[in-house]
């Protein structure tokens, strides 16, 4: 049995942990946790799977609160984001939040 150390993995499960834990927390506190993991500088596969699921809550939560201008300037402030991934999930994410 060998065991393989991945450097960062320690963090990876800290940043999912966090994201996890966000759930517990109150809408406003919800909001500057989901924003404070966007602004991660990370950007592997785990990362960006958990940086698409805030941008969603992120939205849904503005929303909620009517707060229109902030969805937009959500997608503006995740333009590093949406560079690095495929222009077809952009596009999923972009359309899926404009239905909610």
């Amino acid at each position: 049995f060998v065991c393989v150390c991945v450097e960062g993995a320690e963090e990876e499960d800290e940043y999912l942990t966090s994201f996890e834990a966000i759930e517990t927390s109150t809408d406003e506190s919800k909001i500057a946790d989901y924003q404070t993991l966007l602004l991660n500088p990370r950007y592997d596969e785990k990362a960006v799977k958990i940086k698409e699921q805030c941008i969603y809550r992120l939205a849904r939560l503005y929303t909620e609160g009517k707060r229109f201008d902030d969805v937009m300037s959500l997608l503006k402030s995740n333009n590093e984001l949406f560079s690095i991934i495929p222009k077809a999930k952009t596009a999923k994410i972009v359309r899926s939040i404009l239905n909610i």
